[in-house]
């Protein structure tokens, strides 16, 4: 049975030999998220990716994708092995969890989104600049003042061009 395997990177190679899977899987950067992972698909479009992370994600036609945490780059080469084989049976023996992340790696990529986006939130609210006393914000109710090259306070500006409450009040 023809396969492949490939990476976030685009290398690629057609039928590789056990060891050559070992060397691809080695060769993925552990530090790199974004392109650390590598897959394997067959000739019916069946599919286990491996993450950095050490979580192996199985993609079968169109049934939901499932996924196992924790998988040593060995059980990677032995599964993707069996795939390669056409062990259907063997793969669907396997403990997957639904969904292609557990939950904690989602909390985990919630968690720094949400720090990211306080940061971009905190570099655009600084960018607006000083308020202008002298030129009261024209928000109903509020004492703030202006910012430059607006009628509006920070907190109003950035609320007004952000569709969302301000997340800081100095």
């Amino acid at each position: 049975m023809p396969f492949y395997v490939e990476n976030a990177l685009g290398s690629s190679l057609e039928n590789p030999t056990p060891a050559e899977l070992r060397e691809f899987l080695d060769a993925l950067d552990p530090n790199d998220e974004e392109h650390g992972a590598a897959w394997l698909n067959d000739e019916h479009d069946n599919s286990l990716e491996y993450s950095v992370d050490g979580t192996l994600v199985f993609s079968r036609g169109d049934a939901p994708s499932r996924h196992l945490p924790g998988v040593s780059k060995e059980r990677v080469v032995e599964l993707w092995l069996a795939l390669a084989r056409g062990s259907l049976e063997m793969l669907e023996a396997e403990p997957w969890r639904p969904g292609v992340r557990s939950e904690s790696q989602l909390a985990r990529w919630r968690k720094e989104s949400d720090e990211l986006q306080h940061r971009l939130d905190r570099e655009y609210y600084d960018s607006l600049g000083a308020e202008r006393p002298e030129k009261p914000c024209q928000h109903a109710g509020c004492s703030r003042g202006s910012v430059a090259q607006s009628v509006l306070c920070r907190i109003h500006h950035f609320e007004s061009l952000q569709g969302r409450p301000c997340p800081f009040s100095d």
